[in-house]
């Protein structure tokens, strides 16, 4: 068996780790299970990253991969989160105001208070990206391709009905997400001390 390095090596292993033709074509489903708890386990742990956002009369649009927001930085100045409600309440009637000295968050955009025209740089946690034949990889399977599968592994033993084998992929891949985490987490301080390039899942 070839090393598991992207989305097709992935499926030929699970396929060969099986080695059961009843479980032909179910690899994107066992895949796309085991990603929904790779991202309620590991999401708050995946590295954040930065991007500008050019604001327009006071809207702009957020990146397709934002999770969740940590900052919203204006002229090295922080903003703050307000709702929406009370972030109308920042008038620009005349059109005078330039800078904006709050941001509200609304359905994929980012709105700024007052309406300016304006660029901001968004500090977020990207989600993690599901792998596809067009997006073939991502960080967790490029670092950790043992966390795929052993979790595509446990849901296709669970689809056979074998509870013995579900269950021992079930100890191997929450030890594995165990590790995962630490490693994540030590990632994490590092970059907090030494700032660098973010790692985007």
């Amino acid at each position: 068996m070839a090393g598991i390095t992207s989305y097709a090596t992935l499926v030929t292993a699970i396929e060969e780790w099986m080695d059961r033709a009843d479980l032909s074509g179910q690899s994107d489903t066992l895949i796309q299970l085991c990603e929904a708890r790779l991202r309620r386990e590991l999401q708050p742990f995946l590295s954040e990253t930065s991007t500008n956002v050019t604001v327009t009369s006071g809207v702009g649009t957020l990146p397709a991969d934002m999770d969740s927001i940590r900052l919203v930085i204006y002229d090295g100045g922080e903003l703050m989160q307000v709702p929406p409600a009370q972030g109308r309440q920042f008038k620009n009637e005349d059109g005078t105001a330039i800078e904006p000295s709050a941001f509200s968050l609304e359905a994929g955009q980012i709105y700024l208070w007052p309406a300016v025209s304006v660029t901001v740089t968004v500090l977020y946690q990207p989600k993690l990206s599901g792998l596809t034949s067009s997006n073939t990889t991502n960080h967790i399977l490029a670092n950790h391709p043992d966390v795929y599968l052993f979790g595509a592994l446990m849901y296709a033993e669970g689809y056979t009905m074998n509870d013995s084998r579900a269950a021992n992929f079930e100890a191997l891949w929450s030890g594995a997400l165990d590790q995962v985490k630490a490693y994540l987490s030590r990632q994490r301080r590092v970059k907090v001390r030494y700032p660098g390039p973010a790692v985007i899942a």
